[in-house]
């Protein structure tokens, strides 16, 4: 699946593809793999894969070889715990396209002969280069210019690409070789916006980290975002976003010595945080009084979020609507609503997400694009890139169908005995519940109908009898002596 992430979309260098082909095909095979079959599977001549391997063999580190077994073939050796796909991702640093997009991401300035120097390649290498990454990032709205090198587009689009090019290296020196000296720095700009706000929110630690190194070295680049008026203005009236604005510029000008970067920036990077929510459940769910708080943190108009109810009610019934089961859909079109503002590109997902999700998740997929054509959609916010949020939906619908089946059984266990049998009996049964079994203990006391009540107890499981029993509202299961699983 290696070839459906960006970089090797953006890739034209058909000795570095070969190369991965042969490393990846290599690390599924448990003996020496001959050269005739090798080269069949990638589809070039022996000679080439000889050459192609050799030079791979050079740039591997140390200790990782492939091995030729003379008449047996190659065999890949590296040791235990050695990832190949973060091999290939190291690899792919090295090649020309890498090289070119983290240099502008750098903010290092080439003209065409300048970089043509760099590389090391003829003029007509790098026109090709060139053309072939501008046909890629023309989906992200960007585009690059060939003197001097640089992008051009929205300043938001840009961000988006950038960290989408960089998310597959799902590495933090990729972006920033001093990452370890500013590990701290970052932190305390993702706690300091956890404490500015008035309720928790479950971030990905990775993608917050990943969006502030890119914001940041785009505001050291002097490249700045431009904000609509009104998206301005509705940011502003965010009762958090006072507190926000002092702890983003405080950390910003003693960690990173940028002082009083622009407004439009810091209300960006306010906003962008929508983009790294976890939309994860939260264990147990009853621990926020409000569970509209666990995700979202902007003040929804009652009008659009009527629109987004309007358009799930399309597929739940309204007790599913009115309860906490859809929350996290709910949220996710209210956060995707927010950041279509700033671009239509924040509903796209990863190549690598809609190829292996598409066909798994199809029955749902192709539910959510039916009602994607809907006015009811039509009436949530601009959408351009129905697939994609079709796949996002279909994902939460299948979790959020396998939440709905879980049915949780609430069951009071009663148990009396010697000394220390209560306890041993108690931790006997813990052993052996199942997830879906909410358990509570009594020890040593009556069974009432007020116990039942107020425990909400569907079933009581005791270790021993009583005439009270044949009165209780609910099932009682009598334990054996020594608790099994058979019990």
């Amino acid at each position: 699946m290696h070839n459906k992430r960006l970089f090797f979309s953006l890739n034209i260098d058909k000795q570095f593809s070969r190369q991965v082909q042969a490393l990846e095909f290599l690390s599924a095979q448990q003996t020496a793999v001959s050269i005739h079959e090798l080269a069949t599977r990638i589809g070039c001549s022996i000679p080439t894969l000889r050459s192609d391997l050799q030079e791979l063999n050079n740039n591997l580190p140390i200790n990782i070889e492939i091995r030729s077994m003379g008449k047996d073939g190659y065999i890949l050796i590296y040791p235990p715990g050695i990832s190949i796909p973060a091999l290939i991702m190291e690899l792919a640093k090295e090649t020309d396209v890498f090289r070119i997009l983290d240099a502008l991401f750098h903010n290092d300035s080439y003209t065409f002969d300048e970089l043509v120097a760099e590389l090391f390649v003829n003029p007509s290498t790098l026109r090709k280069i060139l053309t072939h990454i501008n046909q890629v990032i023309t989906e992200f709205g960007v585009s690059l210019s060939k003197s001097p090198i640089r992008f051009i587009g929205s300043e938001t689009n840009i961000r988006l690409f950038l960290y989408n090019f960089y998310y597959d290296f799902n590495d933090y020196f990729t972006v920033d070789c001093d990452f370890e000296k500013n590990y701290e720095a970052y932190k305390t700009i993702i706690d300091g916006t956890r404490n500015s706000l008035s309720f928790p929110l479950r971030f990905s630690y990775f993608r917050v980290t990943l969006w502030i190194m890119i914001i940041r070295r785009r505001i050291q680049s002097k490249c700045f975002v431009e904000l609509d008026d009104s998206i301005r203005q509705r940011i502003l009236n965010e009762a958090d976003f006072v507190e926000f604005q002092y702890s983003f510029t405080h950390t910003f000008a003693e960690k990173f010595l940028i002082y009083k970067p622009p407004l439009d920036d810091i209300i960006w990077a306010y906003t962008i945080f929508l983009h790294c929510i976890s939309y994860s459940e939260m264990e147990p769910l009853e621990q926020s009084e409000d569970v509209n708080e666990l995700y979202v943190y902007q003040n929804s108009d009652p009008r659009h979020l009527e629109s987004i109810n309007n358009f799930l009610s399309l597929e739940f019934e309204p007790s599913v609507i009115d309860g906490p089961h859809l929350h996290k859909m709910r949220t996710f079109l209210l956060n995707l609503s927010m950041l279509t503002h700033l671009s239509t590109q924040f509903q796209r997902i990863s190549a690598l997400t809609r190829i292996s999700l598409k066909e798994s998740l199809n029955e749902y997929f192709m539910i959510w694009m039916r009602h994607l054509y809907s006015k009811e959609s039509q009436r949530m916010f601009n959408i351009e890139y129905r697939e994609d949020i079709a796949i996002s939906l279909a994902m939460m619908h299948y979790s959020t169908l396998t939440h709905l089946k879980k049915h949780s059984i609430r069951v009071l266990f009663a148990f009396q005995g010697e000394p220390g049998y209560d306890d041993f009996l108690t931790q006997q049964t813990q052993f052996m519940i199942p997830q879906n079994i909410v358990p509570h203990f009594s020890f040593d006391e009556p069974i009432s109908e007020e116990m039942i009540s107020r425990t909400q107890a569907e079933l009581v499981v005791t270790n021993y009898d009583s005439p009270e029993f044949n009165d209780l509202s609910c099932d009682i299961v009598r334990l054996s002596y020594v608790p099994s699983k058979g019990y």
